[in-house]
């Protein structure tokens, strides 16, 4: 348990609502479809402006193939004790596969598996947000996973680095939840290193304002659509709406006369450690002697604890300790997010999967869900 407090020190904008032109129905279908004619990942650029001044914000649409686990105790415990194990796997199948022309008969077993990160300059989550180069380490944590004595009598501590920070997200909506309606959801994220170890204040890293669009879901994936701008630092409430308004028009949005006021609807503090994702392939060639194996990086997964903020609460300065996410107001989830190459790499074998990742569900007391996690927050504001 980890006594040190972490002091977060909030932007100092206040946002209390989002004034943009009004987006009807229609308008939305159009933005929607905009969205969603991105199939891969795309970069753009949006004119806006600043404190007065015009300026160009870089923007990107990626897809998003994500996988939800509830879970009933905080995240980071469920992590240690999976990397205990002698096996870091999640999930494994197996495919025979037979070689007419070598007459010859193929086992191909496939395991997802949760890999720490070598070393801190090791990526793990794309390139958006890199350790701050003024705070080394500030983004990693060591999770230790077992003690070991040696034949002297000394105890030796094994420990994995994965990522890890604190994240503030605060979500926007009608009144009559019409963004909901067309299930869609904008967001402000602000990104906080973690830096308990050196037990000092930090600013955010990052802010970013973000668009999701649900494009369909399994029993398995959740399927959306995610658009991101990066924001400036220290920008006021009208910054803010103009960026909004900017962003929804290069978007491909046609705005009208009427006001459409976009309202807080919560805020979800994070806790998130993260660790790479990879496809782990051994192929047994029987009447053979070899055995083939092969890696596939195809994703990341993230163990997260997480609550519910009123919007209407909002403190300037919040002491956080890791204590508050073992909390009874906290909730816990594991998401593995899948690259569109990771999804592919999985093949046609998704039954099987599923099959074997309810099974991981089930050893840590959890089940999958498609509810992402302000939708789970909204829920516990309202009981």
């Amino acid at each position: 348990m980890l006594a040190t407090i972490v002091k977060f020190i909030l932007a100092s904008l206040s946002i209390s609502q989002l004034s943009v032109a009004a987006v009807p129905a229609p308008c939305l279908t159009a933005l929607a479809k905009t969205i969603t004619g991105s199939q891969r990942a795309k970069n753009f650029y949006v004119q806006t402006k600043v404190n007065g001044k015009k300026i160009k914000l870089s923007g990107s649409i990626n897809p998003e193939t994500e996988l939800r686990i509830m879970l009933p105790k905080p995240a980071e415990q469920v992590l240690a004790e999976h990397l205990k194990g002698a096996d870091w796997s999640i999930a494994s199948v197996s495919m025979p596969l037979k070689e007419a022309r070598k007459k010859q008969l193929r086992q191909h077993d496939q395991s997802i598996m949760v890999n720490p990160l070598k070393s801190e300059n090791e990526k793990w989550h794309g390139t958006t947000f890199d350790p701050t180069p003024n705070m080394p380490g500030a983004f990693y944590k060591n999770i230790v996973i077992r003690s070991e004595t040696d034949p002297d009598g000394n105890t030796h501590q094994n420990s994995a680095i994965v990522g890890a920070q604190y994240e503030i997200s605060t979500y926007f909506d009608t009144v009559d939840a019409h963004l909901s309606k067309h299930k869609m959801a904008i967001r402000i994220k602000t990104w906080y290193p973690y830096s308990v170890r050196y037990g000092q204040e930090f600013k955010a890293s990052g802010t970013s304002l973000f668009i999701k669009l649900d494009t369909g879901s399994s029993n398995l994936f959740h399927e959306r659509m995610e658009v991101q701008i990066k924001l400036p630092a220290n920008i006021t409430e009208t910054d803010l709406n103009n960026i909004v308004e900017s962003t929804l028009k290069t978007l491909g949005w046609k705005g009208t006369a009427n006001k459409l006021k976009l309202r807080p609807i919560v805020e979800v503090l994070n806790l998130r450690l993260t660790a790479n994702l990879f496809l782990d392939t051994a192929t047994k060639e029987y009447l053979a002697t070899d055995i083939k194996y092969g890696r596939e990086k195809i994703g990341f997964i993230t163990f997260d604890s997480f609550m519910a903020l009123n919007p209407s609460n909002m403190l300037k300065v919040l002491n956080i300790s890791e204590d508050l996410f073992k909390s009874k107001n906290a909730m816990h989830q594991i998401e593995m997010e899948f690259t569109p190459e990771g999804k592919s790499l999985l093949g046609d074998n998704l039954n099987a999967w599923q099959t074997q990742l309810q099974h991981f569900a089930s050893q840590h007391g959890g089940k999958i869900t498609q509810t992402p996690k302000y939708k789970s927050a909204l829920r516990a504001l309202k009981k």
